[in-house]
């Protein structure tokens, strides 16, 4: 047999685990370490998570882009067979001075002073012209479409008033 003897001089030299010798090298006969087998719970764990993200993102598109439309004001209990419907066209937030449209029966609503939504006053005129009352007969919360009280004008139109203070002025 003819094979080199290993040096025998410097340090001893550690085997590498992942190289594999010849049967019959040497004093020394290594095999290569098997690779590391992956648990099949992490796998799916994994596959779990990036669906979930993939269909979260896939929502959130959907909601960026589909259009928002303006719900409609229905005024209850008039003549007409079908209910009366209205699209206020109007800012959704108005301050004072400031139109926020027409009621389904045709009277202007304009914020005197303050900052409120126009789907509220609207709801609020509506809803006083019809019935007499607000919603919520003023008991809500502050700054809540619940929170308004009115009266009549004399002009035959009406005054808001809500806890905090703002005012709605609705026309005859």
């Amino acid at each position: 047999m003819n094979q080199p003897a290993p040096p025998s001089w410097g340090p001893p030299r550690q085997p590498d685990p992942y190289q594999q010798w010849p049967v019959g090298y040497g004093p020394y006969v290594l095999q290569a370490a098997p690779p590391p087998q992956e648990s099949t719970v992490f796998r799916y764990v994994a596959l779990a998570c990036g669906t979930l993200l993939v269909i979260g993102a896939l929502v959130l598109v959907g909601l960026m882009l589909i259009p928002r439309a303006a719900a409609p004001v229905v005024v209850a209990g008039s003549s007409a067979p079908a209910p009366l419907v209205a699209t206020v066209t109007a800012p959704s937030t108005a301050t004072g001075g400031s139109s926020c449209g027409t009621t389904a029966s045709g009277h202007s609503v304009t914020i005197v002073n303050g900052t409120v939504p126009c789907d509220h006053a609207v709801t609020v005129a509506t809803q006083w012209l019809s019935s007499g009352t607000t919603p919520g007969y003023g008991e809500g919360s502050a700054g809540t479409m619940y929170s308004w009280t009115c009266t009549t004008t004399t002009s035959g139109g009406g005054w808001c008033t809500s806890k905090m203070g703002s005012h709605l002025s609705i026309s005859s």
